[in-house]
């Protein structure tokens, strides 16, 4: 009996376990700002070397990157923040909600025989090994900006961020094993997949659902020279691990080997998959992200600009240009990464707020890099 039918059914159920949590991510790089007032920031990012706006919509929909690279990161975060009361104007409270998820997977040819519907037609094995993680969040902050004193520079600004926060959703997991596919027809699969969701209920474990708490930190450094050309440096969200206290655990284990059949094609011997649920606690970290930047004063008006962006697994660099004129900045620039699409990034910064753009596409739902980003400052 050809096992066509029955393998992507599993891998269907896999697939699932990681495609919701990528609507929604978390990520703000700690950079030296002069604000003095209330301001309101919104970030949302998606970098993928396989999805695209389809998939994100439909996790069924046709695999249209069979051959890229496994990998996706994705975060939203809204903050607001304002000075302090009865104190400088470089201490700043805020409050914020936000989103992170990452995914990484040794090969996505294994999805793509399931959404693409195809046939197996020759004798190859393909990886099944996907980690994942996905969490929401919901906090206040604290940042602190001091200026360093320092002759040889112009300007020298180090800014300090503690978080707070709440995480009151969670799902991460990985799957380990092969898709089989033979010249005959048929697939084989071999499989082990391990979930961990908040708030998840089955009919015979009912954890309680107790948020995680937990803080992280950021830094970063901003130093100008009296040429005017700068550098940044940064890294946010470093922080110990959230323990989450009660977590719902599946494991699911899938062997086709298992399985014969016979001569009217019904099955003989052991179910295709088998699995149990359990609760347990689950610690696990929100992804650190690391920014370098510098820029190379050219004309008055006008920066050079080259930088390093990092929040595993995606990685990136960029270069372009900064433009200054009439109290605006219009920033243009042009991101590569291993694995992942070369893309567009457009940002206008006004004197009462900004927004900016950036994708691969300009359609939504084909773009495998899409940024968006505004705020506003009173």
């Amino acid at each position: 009996m050809n096992l066509t039918k029955k393998a992507p059914r599993f891998i269907e159920r896999c697939a699932q376990l990681f495609w919701c949590g990528l609507i929604c991510g978390g990520v703000c790089a700690a950079q030296a700002q002069t604000d003095t007032g209330l301001v309101v920031q919104f970030h949302e990012l998606r970098v993928s070397g396989f999805l695209d706006g389809d998939l994100l919509a439909d996790d069924r929909a046709p695999v249209a990157h069979p051959n890229a690279a496994g990998l996706t990161y994705a975060t939203t975060h809204l903050q607001t923040s304002f000075p302090i009361p009865g104190l400088s104007q470089n201490w700043r409270l805020g409050a914020f909600i936000g989103a992170q998820a990452w995914i990484k997977a040794d090969s996505v040819r294994a999805l793509a025989f399931v959404n693409n519907k195809e046939q197996a037609n020759e004798n190859a094995a393909y990886p099944l090994n996907i980690s994942y993680q996905a969490a929401s969040r919901k906090g206040l902050s604290l940042a602190k900006t001091t200026p360093l004193d320092w002759p040889q520079f112009a300007s020298a600004l180090l800014v300090a961020r503690a978080r707070v926060f709440a995480v009151d959703r969670f799902r991460a997991g990985q799957s380990d094993g092969s898709l089989i596919e033979t010249a005959s027809g048929q697939l084989g699969l071999q499989a082990n997949v391990n979930q961990y969701q908040l708030g998840g209920t089955s009919p015979f474990v009912n954890p309680a659902n107790t948020l995680g708490w937990g803080t992280t930190f950021d830094l970063g450094l901003r130093l100008e020279d009296h040429d005017g050309n700068y550098g940044i440096v940064s890294i946010a969200d470093v922080g110990p691990a959230v323990r989450l206290s009660s977590v719902l655990r599946t494991d699911r284990k899938a062997n086709t080997n298992n399985v014969s059949y016979d001569a009217n094609g019904y099955v003989q011997y052991a179910p295709l998959i088998r699995g149990q649920y359990s609760a347990a606690s689950y610690r696990f970290r929100f992804t650190p992200t690391l920014l370098a930047e510098g820029g190379l004063k050219v004309s008055p008006n006008l920066h050079m600009i080259a930088r390093l962006e990092s929040t595993a697994p995606v990685h990136q660099i960029a270069v372009g240009s900064v433009l200054n004129v009439y109290q605006q900045r219009i920033e243009t620039v042009a991101y590569l990464g291993p694995g992942i699409p070369a893309s567009l990034g457009i940002d206008w910064r006004f004197k009462y707020g900004s927004i900016g753009w950036r994708g691969d596409r300009l359609s939504l739902s084909r773009a495998r890099v899409w940024a968006l980003n505004a705020s506003l400052r009173f």
